[in-house]
């Protein structure tokens, strides 16, 4: 090994740029000790300077934090010849793999590519990012690229609302890799890609596919549960992948109940008052029971966030079980909703259909919005400041109280002014109230927030 050392450091004293001894000298010392020689090399004007111009882009954007200038190098490392025309280098054979594993594809120019990309990304240049990584797939000789490359290229595409182009990339990972390190990035991703490719689908009505993305979305994260031996030993992952597949069976609310039809063959466990359950059809109780199983996650995910704090001192703790207080709450919001449509709340087919008859009707409903009050109100416990736990418990006291769900609706918009729920939710409080101009202010603030303000 001295013996190579010493070759390729004659080699460099020689010719400072040469691409063979500059790549040897990377494999064979850590980069902290060839600092000089990479200075040197890239003080030089020569085309074929690349692999110092990329060791130090590396270095930069890993080591340094400087991604800035970690993009600075990697772009001139890609007009040098050795990286971007490397086959027609006289001396490409002797530029093997920096990891020593040649038998797998390999083109410099595309890793480079690659590192680019990731530099893009951190610095928030998601387009520029998603062509940086085109372009290491058109130079990574037709073969598949890396797959954790393959998930941040996906997690640029979510960043940019390519939501179908994300979840083919990593359902091509999840195909195609076993590295234990990589799939459940993969898996997360993909249900993370699932949850808005189905928030667009319901907005364009599309129900049926809508709820087939949710199911794959479902798969994919329990899966990824499944596979953990031991959830509770890293309370904060188990805690998110608990909120993602909470938030996949509470977005089934979004969809109508006849597509629920043999999607669960087991209700036995669905927490829903006897007497109430003979007053709704079987796809009603096979959505409720759907959606209930977000109530169920997002639960694990509470008792995961509160192990944590048990065990650390994470100042953002509470914040998380608010959160996660919030996510429960809205969930049985949802069932309750789900039950009282069932029993025609909001049809206008008879003089009895708002949801405060409904509350008189079933004992499910009622016994749902009064924990989901509970829930919101365990959120502002744990973290007042936390805007949308208000709109939560101003949407529950609706059937209640409404002054009392104005205070809180105007609470929110107090705590976090970019509230579109707040604005809105009091907005319809004023109008059914007939307070015409305060409805008008209202929505005119919600015009300025939301992107969609009709």
């Amino acid at each position: 090994t001295k013996r190579v050392v010493g070759c390729y450091s004659k080699a460099l004293l020689l010719d400072a740029t040469h691409p063979v001894a500059g790549r040897g000298m990377l494999r064979m010392k850590p980069y902290e000790e060839i600092v000089h020689l990479c200075t040197a090399a890239t003080s030089d004007t020569s085309p074929v300077n690349g692999w110092a111009w990329k060791a130090v882009g590396r270095s930069k954007a890993m080591d340094a934090g400087d991604d800035e200038m970690g993009a600075i190098c990697l772009q001139q490392a890609l007009r040098s010849r050795d990286i971007s025309a490397s086959s027609n280098e006289s001396l490409a054979f002797f530029f093997p793999r920096a990891d020593g594993d040649d038998s797998a594809p390999s083109d410099e120019c595309a890793e480079t590519w690659a590192e680019l990309a990731f530099c893009y990304r951190r610095l928030g240049k998601y387009s520029a990012s998603l062509r940086a990584y085109n372009s290491a797939d058109e130079s990574f000789c037709g073969e598949m690229l890396p797959p954790s490359v393959l998930c941040a290229w996906a997690h640029v595409e979510l960043e940019l609302g390519l939501f179908e182009d994300a979840v083919s990339r990593f359902e091509a990972v999840l195909e195609a890799s076993t590295e234990p390190s990589v799939r459940p990035l993969a898996s997360y991703g993909h249900g993370i890609a699932m949850v808005a490719l189905s928030k667009t689908l319901v907005g364009e009505g599309k129900f049926g596919s809508a709820l087939e993305h949710l199911l794959q979305g479902i798969q994919s994260v329990e899966a990824l549960l499944d596979k953990e031996e031991d959830p509770t030993s890293s309370p904060s992952t188990s805690a998110c992948s608990f909120k993602l597949l909470g938030d996949l069976y509470t977005l089934g609310a979004s969809t109508p109940a006849s597509l629920f039809t043999d999607k669960t063959d087991d209700k036995g466990s669905m927490r829903c008052d006897l007497d109430c359950c003979s007053h709704h059809d079987e796809e009603t109780l096979s959505k409720l029971f759907f959606v209930s199983k977000g109530g169920d996650a997002y639960s694990k995910a509470m008792m995961a966030h509160k192990e944590e704090s048990e065990e650390s001192d994470y100042t953002d703790t509470s914040l998380l079980i608010a959160a996660a207080s919030f996510d429960l709450g809205t969930n049985l919001l949802c069932q309750a909703q789900i039950l009282a449509t069932s029993l025609g709340e909001g049809t206008g087919g008879d003089t009895h259909t708002s949801m405060l008859d409904m509350l008189k009707k079933c004992k499910g409903i009622q016994h749902r919005i009064d924990v989901s009050i509970k829930h919101f109100r365990a959120a502002i416990e744990s973290y007042e400041l936390f805007a949308p736990a208000w709109c939560g418990i101003g949407s529950a006291l609706c059937y209640r109280d409404v002054l009392l769900a104005q205070h809180c609706f105007c609470r929110a918009v107090q705590i976090d002014k970019t509230i579109a729920d707040g604005w809105s939710s009091l907005g319809l409080i004023y109008a059914d109230q007939n307070a015409a101009s305060q409805a008008s202010e209202t929505l005119d603030a919600l015009t300025q927030v939301a992107d969609s303000p009709f």
